[in-house]
């Protein structure tokens, strides 16, 4: 449920930007008491605290946040009054936020007062906390240290980006107790896991630092001092008594850090209270109004071909009036710059035959050489076994995965701490291995089927007719697809690319393919099953793999209905409505939360139920706090005073 989250935290870690912070000032400060001025109050009942916001909580926004907004070109005046708006607001929800935290259970510490954040944390968030925030000074104060050039070459191989799996995410370590110790230890000093820069603090005293160190120590102290972000309300600083931590802006990191897990805990409160209100019938009705949409919209075959390339997970086609039709996966054996050149030289000669024309373009397309695209995810230090040379986690989609097909030196082995937060690995890829085109045909039916597959005939390069199940047949599919297709549009999509009749509807009078895959495609649904069909074109060799047909005059008029049509896929039974309205209520409604762990998490009532109390508790909440503001700024609640920083929104 943390994607419904993340909007309402409002507080988020401040961090700003080393080339901002490190550079020169962006405003002239005349005196810290013009930073001090309280620009305006928050207090949303008697009980609560007076919050103050100052001018200089203004201007680390805006180094935080607003400078960004001004660089795209947003006036500095309106960016400085939503500050000001979103610093008051922020305001109003935490004071909310403790208080309804307060009131409905949520507390940790009982020692510690209702709107003191750490009331609600546990100890290990607040050691997180601490590190977190000590990790942000640390690498501020990296950022003023004078930096030798790098001149280590970190590949020999040239690469271009390349597009992970939807939602892939590098495996992190899960903390277990005793790492909690260390956290604590090290975030109540500036000597946090992994920060390289870190120095201990000892009774006052900066400890453990070498002259450079000193130095961009000194130097961040005296740019915080610059801003106006060093001294406390009414407080003096002291360069040789004082440290980092007597700072405004590190004390000011530190409380917004905590509040920001605050806020996160409010709004899942909420979200937990505000879901009860999400029924079987709301999900029905909503179903209902995307078949009806449907209904209405393919009304030619020219619109239901539009809907089949727009199709996800969660916005199923569900109403199906023509035949013919399904969706292929494409793998492109791309051609080069030189093959390119060639074959637009051959489709340029008139005085060659069509028949000619082929028979030269094929071979041109038998020079075709296929690499492994993933390169960019070693080098960007994505997920890889290096004893299985494969990579691992969300970076792979069948059990076993592809080896990457190529060789992989890890430079820093040696040295590599993966306790260490910082720490990231040097990789060289010294070559990658090249494929003909009838090798890579060879590895791919021995990666996919587990044996070489002869070719029935026909028109193409090759056509393979299976019939039988392929164990994780669309998953090693996938694979293929990551690893090889220099295509980027047949990556990450939901069942590949959606084909026709060859001599029909849109694909015959206004194709979205060249003709020689319009016609592979069609022929492909026929075969069916786990076949697939490698097809020539301009732009290289097409290896197209079979993945659905659908069956003409097929419509699921309500939830029910389609919900019995894909259960099987599931190993669910088919049920009436009181059936699967239990199923939802029992299974899903009542873990929320848990949703990404359920092994039946693609299953439709799990996809659409997710994203429709996505929408329904982000527009819930959103209304809530809306009108909570709006009521408490009604009544009083936020004070400002724009005499005090009219500089800043040119007033």
């Amino acid at each position: 449920m943390k994607k419904i989250l993340k909007w309402m935290t409002l507080i988020l870690a401040v961090v700003l930007s080393a080339s901002v912070l490190g550079g020169c000032t962006l405003f002239t400060i005349d005196n810290d008491r013009d930073m001090n001025q309280v620009v305006a109050t928050v207090q949303i009942s008697e009980d609560a605290p007076l919050d103050k916001i100052y001018k200089k909580d203004m201007i680390i926004d805006y180094y935080s946040y607003g400078y960004s907004s001004v660089q795209q070109g947003t006036p500095i005046n309106e960016v400085f009054v939503d500050i000001l708006d979103r610093l008051t607001k922020t305001r109003i929800l935490v004071q909310s936020g403790l208080e309804y935290l307060d009131e409905n259970g949520f507390t940790v510490d009982n020692t510690k007062g209702v709107y003191d954040p750490d009331r609600y944390l546990t100890e290990e968030e607040v050691a997180e906390i601490l590190y977190d925030t000590n990790k942000n000074i640390n690498d501020n104060i990296e950022s003023f240290l004078e930096k030798d050039e790098d001149d280590h070459v970190h590949d020999t191989v040239d690469y271009t980006q390349r597009v992970v799996p939807t939602d892939a995410k590098n495996f992190e370590k899960e903390l277990v107790k005793d790492d909690w110790d260390k956290y604590n230890t090290d975030a109540n000093s500036l000597n946090g896991k992994g920060v390289k820069t870190g120095f201990i603090i000892e009774e006052g005293k900066v400890k453990n630092i070498d002259s450079d160190l000193r130095k961009a120590y000194n130097a961040f102290l005296k740019n915080l001092e610059n801003n106006g972000f060093l001294k406390e309300e009414g407080k003096t600083f002291d360069f040789d008594e004082d440290t980092v931590y007597d700072t405004y802006f590190y004390n000011y990191l530190l409380t917004t850090n905590k509040e920001s897990l605050v806020l996160e805990k409010y709004s899942e409160a909420l979200s937990t209270s505000f879901a009860k209100d999400i029924t079987f019938e709301a999900l029905e009705a909503k179903y209902e109004e995307m078949y009806n949409a449907q209904k209405n919209k393919f009304n030619t075959e020219t619109a239901y071909v539009e809907g089949l390339g727009a199709q996800t997970k969660s916005a199923p086609i569900v109403y199906n009036p023509y035949s013919g039709y399904g969706y292929v996966y494409n793998l492109l054996l791309g051609v080069d710059a030189i093959q390119s050149k060639e074959i637009s030289e051959i489709n340029a000669d008139n005085s060659l035959t069509i028949e000619e024309k082929a028979i030269k373009r094929d071979e041109v397309l038998a020079k075709t050489i296929v690499k492994d695209l993933r390169a960019g995810w070693i080098l960007d230090g994505y997920d890889y076994d290096y004893e299985a040379n494969s990579f691992t986690g969300d970076y792979k989609f069948s059990e076993a995965g592809i080896p990457f097909q190529g060789k992989v030196n890890w430079l820093n082995q040696e040295e590599y701490d993966e306790n260490d937060e910082d720490a990231h690995k040097e990789d060289e890829i010294e070559e990658t291995f090249s494929k003909s085109l009838d090798e890579f045909v060879k590895f791919m039916d021995e990666f996919l089927y587990g044996s070489v597959q002869g070719s029935i005939g026909g028109d193409y390069y090759k056509t393979v007719k299976v019939a039988t199940e392929v164990n994780e047949y669309e998953e090693k599919v996938n694979d293929l697809l990551f690893a090889f297709s220099t295509d980027p549009g047949s990556l990450n999509t939901y069942k590949g690319y959606a084909v026709g009749p060859e001599a029909k509807g849109p694909f015959d009078t206004d194709s979205k393919y060249v003709k020689e895959f319009t016609k592979a495609g069609s022929d492909l649904l026929e075969l069916g099953g786990s076949s697939y069909i490698i097809a020539a074109t301009d732009y290289g060799y097409h290896v197209m793999f079979y993945s659905e047909k659908i069956t003409a005059n097929t419509e699921y008029a309500t939830l029910v209905d389609y919900l019995n049509s894909v259960a099987g896929e599931y190993g669910l039974n088919t049920m009436d409505k009181a059936g699967w309205k239990n199923y939802y209520e029992t299974e899903i409604a009542s873990n929320l939360s848990d949703y990404g762990e359920s092994e039946l998490k693609d299953f439709y009532l799990y996809v659409f139920s997710q994203v429709y109390t996505q929408n329904y508790l982000s527009d819930k909440i959103s209304d809530y706090t809306e009108k909570l503001t709006y009521d408490l700024n009604k009544e009083g609640a936020i004070v400002k005073f724009e005499k005090r920083y009219a500089d800043l929104i040119g007033a």
